[in-house]
């Protein structure tokens, strides 16, 4: 197993890191639980869908001969999620929960002086780094599944009246993004 003085790390530097995660993740979540825990997806909608997110203060990658070994992501004010390799399970976590500590350690932004962290129920390794740690677990926890994409997915009955297409055109732009802001926006 790698020494974790051995694994390197370093902020976030812009497109090719965006590029060089994208692909982190998408291996990961091929390779399934307990590996997968951030979708490509959700690192593009964080890098760019908030104007006050600053990627290279907020994400920090660890890199080895292989290229990426882990990320964490810091999700302000008090949470981070981390995403590491399987071959550096059991050494990156806990210098990942150090460093995010670190950068959360401030009373202006994270008033309850805590630090929150996804972990897969099933990841005991990890669950054990984080109980030994002093976390517990939240009550208001999320459920995430996971299914191989080897067999068709049934069709889902739509209700009455309703119809699923993509979007259109240039000209249903706008109401996309009118619906979009409508659904996540916070509450005024």
């Amino acid at each position: 197993m790698p020494e974790e003085h051995r694994t390197p790390s370093r902020p976030y530097e812009g497109d090719r890191d965006l590029a060089l995660l994208r692909d982190f993740l998408s291996a990961m979540m091929a390779e399934g639980p307990p590996q997968s825990c951030r979708h490509p997806g959700d690192l593009v909608w964080t890098v760019f869908q908030n104007t006050h997110f600053d990627p290279c203060e907020s994400i920090r990658l660890w890199e080895d001969g292989e290229g990426v070994a882990g990320v964490a992501v810091l999700e302000e004010p008090d949470g981070v999620v981390a995403q590491v390799r399987p071959g550096h399970r059991g050494v990156l976590e806990e210098p990942m929960l150090r460093w995010a500590a670190e950068r959360l350690d401030d009373p202006a932004h994270n008033p309850g002086a805590g630090i929150r962290t996804r972990a897969l129920e099933s990841d005991r390794r990890f669950t054990a780094l984080l109980d030994r740690l002093g976390f517990r677990r939240d009550t208001d926890h999320a459920v995430k599944m996971h299914r191989r994409l080897s067999a068709p997915i049934p069709e889902a009955p739509l209700p009455e009246g309703w119809k699923a297409r993509p979007v259109g055109g240039e000209e249903e732009w706008e109401k996309r993004v009118g619906l979009h802001q409508e659904v996540w926006a916070p509450p005024a």
